[in-house]
């Protein structure tokens, strides 16, 4: 058999193709089929660890609801109950109640307290007291300042949850 030089053009132009076809086709496909599996196991690993992790909240949340208020709970009327258990009702300069819609059948009681020259160790009791209160009172904000003598002026806005 001879060997021509259109034989020999045909097997180069053969394994073009066939370079050509690994370059272009095969191994894109390849590193791509690489990259979906390690995307795939790396989601994979992420929803087993958010199902953990809902396990884990559901079961918190579960020992973290608080019992229902009494029918007749009164947001004023237990931060004043509170503030003189602490000692804090004479430094109690306003206290400004309010309500607010929310959606659905819900509303929310709030409550704007401002103090003047009160110890902090009264009041931090006191707000320990306000966020373990079982009816889910709140401290939405508080800000101290300083006054001259080394006291502390402080006002809250004090919140909670109620149903109609």
């Amino acid at each position: 058999m001879n060997f021509t030089r259109q034989h020999a053009l045909y097997a180069g132009g053969g394994l073009a193709v066939v370079v050509a076809l690994w370059a272009w086709v095969i191994q894109p496909y390849s590193e791509r089929s690489s990259r979906l599996d390690r995307q795939l196991a790396e989601a994979t690993q992420q929803l087993a660890q958010a199902r953990a992790l809902q396990n884990r909240l559901g079961n918190a949340s579960e020992f973290q609801q608080k019992p229902a208020q009494p029918a007749d709970f009164s947001l004023f009327g237990r931060v004043d109950a509170l503030a003189t258990t602490h000692e804090l009702k004479a430094n109690i300069t306003s206290m400004q109640p309010t309500t607010k819609q929310l959606p659905g059948n819900k509303k929310e009681s709030q409550l704007d307290v401002k103090m003047n020259a009160v110890d902090l160790k009264n009041l931090l009791a006191f707000l320990k007291d306000i966020e373990d209160d079982p009816a889910g009172v709140r401290v939405r904000s508080l800000i101290l300042t300083k006054t001259g003598d080394g006291g502390l002026n402080a006002e809250l806005s004090l919140a909670v949850g109620i149903s109609e």
